[in-house]
């Protein structure tokens, strides 16, 4: 983001830079944290689903290549395991939240929680602690 912008402002902007679309309707989906204890760092992501553009893509970005795929086919694309798994949640219903927390000493999430919000039922909510799984 740059300074004074709104993330959602911020986010607009990166569509268009990295991209070229122009960004006409865009959904808040949920957040993503993670925090490392040890160094008292948190980092978050504000994830948002665009809905409705104008432009066509960039032919050189600045990001890498791109190309548009159906949504099915998203998921069989080489990607980093931690959006893997977010992907779907941006075609669900409502909004989510994913936090964890990292040790960087062990190398190892020492705990995770999982939310899903506003999709009709009451908050799905999953917990993961160092192995072990709850659910409320």
């Amino acid at each position: 983001m740059d300074f004074p912008e709104s993330i959602v402002d911020g986010a607009i902007r990166e569509v268009r830079e990295e991209t070229g679309l122009i960004v006409k309707d865009i959904i808040y989906k949920g957040l993503d944290e993670f925090c490392e204890p040890n160094q008292g760092l948190r980092y978050m992501v504000f994830n948002y689903l665009v809905t409705a553009f104008e432009g066509e893509l960039l032919k050189n970005p600045p990001e890498g290549e791109l190309l548009w795929v159906e949504i099915d086919e998203a998921l069989q694309l080489p990607m980093q395991d931690w959006f893997k798994r977010r992907l779907p949640l941006f075609f669900e219903p409502g909004t989510f939240e994913l936090s964890f927390i990292w040790d960087d000493v062990q190398q190892k999430t020492l705990h995770e929680t999982v939310k899903s919000y506003g999709s009709g039922e009451s908050a799905k909510v999953g917990s993961i602690s160092k192995g072990e799984c709850t659910h409320v």
